[in-house]
């Protein structure tokens, strides 16, 4: 692969890369439709994953979306990820071929946008999940050892006392089936 990737090398990939910076400028296009963009690039350190050598770009979005690309060292996308999950694409990052470029990057914003609403509702229940209170939330916690132990003392009690009373039902259940 000439032209783009032109001295190349994973060691020294940074966000400012023609490479890099014309996988940003082609996701921005494709991703005006969906009123997103590339908010931010992260690159991280080189990884070996199966043996081959690679360096994940995030390019991070504005609906907190993420799509990592797995860069070899010749400039090749070995995989693609959306929000973490593996994402299977056919096309071919190649700057020297435009029409498979732009292909391989409206596949992967294909991509983007069908999972955006899953996303979305994803960090809409982990953020109510985190929200809700708990059951004895307008209950202080008990400040010392006996405290504590007389609040387990009572919720034991509260405990027994719901058995006993599920006990008798059940025991009144099974006299009744054995009556019928």
């Amino acid at each position: 692969m000439a032209g783009e990737l032109k001295g190349f090398s994973l060691a020294s990939l940074k966000q400012d890369n023609p490479f890099i910076k014309l996988i940003q400028r082609t996701l921005n296009s494709y991703l005006k439709t969906a009123n997103q963009k590339v908010e931010s690039i992260d690159i991280q350190k080189v990884k070996r994953p199966s043996g081959v050598s690679v360096v994940p770009v995030d390019f991070v979005l504005t609906g907190q979306q993420t799509l990592t690309l797995l860069l070899r060292a010749d400039g090749d996308v070995y995989r693609a990820q959306i929000n973490g999950k593996d994402y299977p694409f056919t096309g071919v990052l190649n700057p020297d071929s435009s029409d498979l470029f732009g292909k391989a990057i409206k596949e992967l914003v294909s991509g983007i946008i069908k999972g955006q609403i899953a996303y979305t509702k994803k960090l809409e229940k982990e953020s109510s999940s985190i929200l809700q209170p708990k059951i004895n939330a307008n209950r202080t916690p008990p400040k010392n050892v006996n405290q504590q132990i007389k609040a387990n003392a009572d919720e034991e009690l509260q405990l027994d006392n719901e058995i006993e009373k599920l006990a008798a039902e059940r025991d009144a259940l099974k006299a009744k089936l054995e009556s019928a």
